[in-house]
């Protein structure tokens, strides 16, 4: 994993130390802007060196913990561009056992991918410790063999 993806998701998880992105930038004498550009769902930039040791510092950790990988089991791993990779996972698992379960046998890719994004997107925007249930997106994307 590349140290910038490190110092995100690290980034990430000690702003949840703060009330809010508002609140976490402030701390660090940033405009929220600039902080949601670094941190935010969709980061536009990189956090440097520089930024890295200041956030370090404002949250009293050594220098260069920003750049170690400090995940605990439970923690969702999230990519650069805030998709949960184990909802994902868990998303694509139940579309396909569903699928199983309704007896399909010859679902075209694009129909899969446009029912496990539906799953996705609706347990993801839920909350939600439980996958939803897949059966609606299937329906909705495939009419059959």
């Amino acid at each position: 994993m590349e140290v910038s993806n490190i110092r995100l998701e690290n980034a990430r998880q000690l702003s949840k130390e703060f009330n809010s992105l508002k609140e976490f930038a402030v701390a660090l004498d940033m405009q929220p802007s600039q902080l949601s550009q670094l941190i935010g769902p969709n980061p536009r930039r990189s956090i440097g060196s520089t930024v890295a040791r200041r956030i370090e510092s404002t949250c009293g950790r050594e220098k260069g913990w920003l750049d170690v990988i400090h995940r605990e089991t439970g923690d969702a791993v999230t990519t650069n561009k805030g998709i949960n990779l184990d909802l994902l996972v868990d998303c694509i698992t139940a579309v396909e056992e569903k699928v199983t379960e309704l007896g399909i046998k010859s679902m075209p890719v694009e129909a899969r991918a446009r029912a496990i994004t539906t799953v996705y997107a609706y347990t993801e925007q839920s909350q939600s410790t439980e996958v939803m249930d897949p059966t609606f997106a299937i329906r909705m994307v495939y009419r059959g063999e």
